[in-house]
């Protein structure tokens, strides 16, 4: 895939989100090949123990059909194996953090069957759901270290915020508006609804 951003190294692309932001991390990680390091944050966890926390998960963190499949958060974890990852949560989210140990801990086999038993890491912070100071701490010393060759100290990582033009993938900041042919969620409910009145009678 061609980059439109020359600034970017295709070779070290790394990628970390929040909650639903660490939802489309481990979505990346399984459907990316430029992704070369993750930091998943506040989401890996383990379905069966998940249940017995008795809440529900947020729409976009359902992916229709892989329960029956047997799909859990190894999964993405294991497709991405032996890159580089490392997995961040909060041990007091509402995602139970046993979870997130119990995954972490049956990946690292994998890993170091592929002998790269020390690319696979997992952090936590005593904390309530967030992204903590302490996760992204650990998150920028990762990418520090593993995609720019060199560790820093924490007060060294603080930079200032980037203008947001900067950070935007299109000159307006709307695919919609600048990508030819782009679609909006709207166009394909349109499209699922014309196929939904199509099977129904069936």
């Amino acid at each position: 895939m061609r980059s439109e951003r020359p600034e970017v190294d295709p070779s070290r692309i790394g990628v970390t989100g929040n909650s639903g932001g660490g939802t489309q991390t481990a979505m990346m990680m399984v459907f990316d090949e430029r992704i070369a390091a993750a930091a998943p944050a506040t989401f890996i966890m383990n379905r069966q123990l998940y249940m017995h926390a008795g809440d529900v998960q947020d729409a976009e963190q359902v992916w229709p059909g892989l329960s029956g499949l047997g799909y859990d958060h190894e999964d993405p974890l294991l497709a991405f194996a032996p890159k580089l990852l490392i997995v961040l949560a909060a041990e007091y989210d509402f995602f139970p953090i046993e979870g997130t140990r119990r995954t972490v801990d049956r990946c690292r086999h994998f890993w170091g069957l592929l002998g790269h038993k020390d690319n696979l890491q997992l952090v936590t912070d005593a904390s309530a759901y967030r992204y903590t100071d302490r996760l992204a701490e650990a998150a920028a010393a990762f990418f520090a270290r593993h995609l720019n060759g060199k560790v820093s100290a924490a007060d060294e990582m603080k930079i200032a915020a980037l203008p947001p033009e900067q950070l935007w993938c299109c000159p307006s900041d709307q695919v919609y508006r600048d990508k030819q042919g782009a679609r909006s969620i709207r166009d394909e409910n349109i499209d699922r609804c014309k196929q939904c009145v199509r099977l129904r009678p069936a």
